[in-house]
């Protein structure tokens, strides 16, 4: 059987009379439109509350809202408890971010690669959990070679 793709059928209709190369491939390897805008990576997360005064470090973001809408509060929901975000730092000055996790304290060992974060900026307990059980959110970071 010949085996042909569509791509030996694809034809240019229109083109200029000095045509540009592209400087490269706009897909990605599922084949989808990628964007052209590229941001850098994610370098640095940490949590705060806001309700408690905390400001975030300068050149920092705050995770405000769930790509549904959602407001991106970590306590959303819980009676008597101070509003928690998460916030972070892109950049390209550290080795990028790659895996972000939950560690609920005496429950389980994280990897000897990985993070916590253990405090606020306004050097408070980092936990993210609105019960006496302590939760914290750890990080992995690319491994520079």
């Amino acid at each position: 059987m010949d085996e042909r793709r569509v791509a030996d059928y694809f034809v240019v209709a229109g083109m200029p009379e000095n045509p540009k190369l592209l400087k490269e491939n706009i897909f990605n390897d599922s084949s989808h439109l990628r964007s052209a805008v590229t941001i850098d990576p994610i370098t640095d997360i940490g949590v705060f509350f806001p309700s408690l005064g905390e400001k975030i470090p300068a050149d920092y973001e705050v995770l405000e809202n769930t790509p549904s809408g959602l407001l991106a509060d970590l306590n959303y929901g819980s009676v008597r408890t101070t509003a928690c975000f998460i916030y972070y730092r892109r950049g390209k000055d550290k080795s990028p971010l790659v895996d972000i996790g939950v560690m609920y304290e005496g429950a389980e060992r994280i990897m000897s690669d990985a993070e916590i974060v253990l405090n606020t900026p306004g050097d408070r307990l980092a936990n993210v959990n609105n019960s006496s059980a302590k939760t914290f959110i750890t990080f992995r970071r690319a491994k520079t070679d």
